[in-house]
């Protein structure tokens, strides 16, 4: 896709009123942009992330590149994240409406490249090293959700690991999750309002205030590449769906 494509692309996106075609169509050029800036070699990792197909999710899973990821992380170790999330119900994602199945639930893969030369996600016996797995979490929904919403407090995100097994490929952990929601009046333009739509301007008394949910976490250590991983997630408020993903 060359430069005059994409340029052509964005100004049709601009000019659509319908909130879910906008955003479908902004999100690809982001996606296709996000994966030929990474180091992934290709995308081929979207057909192995698991399936969810009891919840209505949006129709696309997108790709991000947080380039400032070591950086955040003091380690050189790339990360490119896959996601999707609540599909759109009203003129805005359901990842907004408190009373949607789908509601500050998203699901998809971290894909992590460690250049240097000390363990990560797990240590030389195989062990999971939870503290880098909850790094990953919450640089992704406070550095990449929260704040591009107008979220500018603390992030609150309070974890209770119910079960660990390890397998000969694969790590699962499943875990009860304390954290902000994303329900919110709208106020001011903020950049993800462009994938996710513009929630109401006044509908609720408390904002982005914290709520009990579940999460599961596949991590496999690639078997071509050493140094990547792949950590296939999903959060959600439902336990028994969050802990049958990838089953």
């Amino acid at each position: 896709m060359n430069k005059k494509t994409l340029f052509i692309l964005l100004i049709l996106t601009v000019t659509l009123t319908n909130s879910l075609s906008r955003s479908v169509l902004l999100m690809s050029i982001s996606n296709y942009i996000n994966i030929q800036d990474s180091f992934l070699e290709n995308a081929n990792i979207k057909s192995q992330i698991p399936d969810e197909n009891q919840l209505n999710w949006y129709p696309l899973m997108n790709a991000f590149y947080p380039k400032n990821f070591s950086t955040y992380l003091k380690r050189d170790v790339d990360l490119l994240i896959f996601y999707t999330f609540g599909n759109f119900d009203k003129s805005y994602s359901d990842i907004f409406n408190k009373t949607s199945k789908t509601f500050s639930s998203y699901y998809g893969a971290y894909v992590l490249q460690v250049n240097d030369e000390q363990p990560f996600l797990v240590d030389n016996n195989y062990n999971l090293i939870k503290d880098d797995l909850i790094s990953i979490v919450k640089y992704d929904y406070k550095e990449l959700v929260l704040d591009h919403l107008g979220y500018n407090d603390e992030i609150v995100f309070d974890y209770n690991v119910l079960n660990i097994e390890i397998e000969e490929t694969k790590i699962k952990l499943k875990a009860e999750i304390f954290m902000n929601c994303l329900d919110h009046n709208y106020k001011k333009f903020n950049l993800n309002y462009l994938q996710y739509g513009f929630p109401p301007k006044s509908h609720t008394e408390s904002e982005f205030y914290p709520i009990t949910t579940y999460g599961k976490f596949i991590i496999v250590k690639s078997l071509e590449q050493n140094s990547r991983f792949y950590v296939y997630y999903i959060v959600n408020q439902d336990k028994e769906l969050v802990f049958s993903f990838g089953d």
